[in-house]
Formats: C-alpha cells, structure tokens, sequence
C-alpha cells in the first residue's frame, strides 16, 4: 500500500508501476492489480487503517492483472486529467452497497 496527498499522483504512480512492469521482469510477465480510493485514514506506528484502506484493498482485488481501478471519489477528484474506461458497479466484500470504479487507460 502506498498513501498520496492527492488522488492525481495516485494516478500517475500507478499508470508508473504499470508501465514499468508490463513489459515483464527477466522475461517473465508481471501483471499488478492497483485500486486507489481516497478518504481519511487513521495512521498509528507508520501503517495505515479504516474503512477507506479496507475500500482501497477491495478495489484493487477487483482489479485485473495490469489494470487500475479507481473509486468514484478519485473519479470526481481527477477532473479529467487522466482517460478513464467505462464505470463498472462493485460489491466489495465487508462494505455495504454498490461501489461505482472507473478503470484508469494507462497504456
């Protein structure tokens, strides 16, 4: 888990990450699922916790090797600044409800 002070550069560490593995390690292929939500969190001894990682955990299990999904919340706050895909509708697991992700076209 990594923590950002704006959704953007959360962005663009990921598509970073993606770019850089995509092409594989030593030959062998390297697909990394990323999730960003954003919110609050409670911070205790340098780790972090709360319903916003717990959110951020699930997205980026949902997400498919090489692909980044973002929450609504991170969807709202880029305005714009990076190309999305279609919305896709989420039950994550432990959390109440439908959550609305937006893929983050890194490529």
């Amino acid at each position: 888990m990594l923590a950002f002070s704006a959704a953007g550069s959360a962005a663009a560490c990921g598509a970073a990450i993606q770019r850089a593995l995509s092409a594989g390690w030593a030959g062998v292929p390297v697909a990394v699922r990323v999730g960003i939500h954003s919110g609050n969190a409670k911070v205790e001894g340098g780790d972090f916790f709360g319903r916003t990682v717990v959110i951020a955990a699930r997205i980026s299990s949902a997400a498919s090797g090489g692909e980044i999904l973002a929450s609504q919340v991170v969807q709202d706050s880029l305005a714009g600044a990076f190309t999305l895909g279609e919305a896709r509708s989420l039950v994550l697991k432990g959390v109440d409800g439908h959550h609305t992700v937006f893929p983050i076209l890194w490529r």
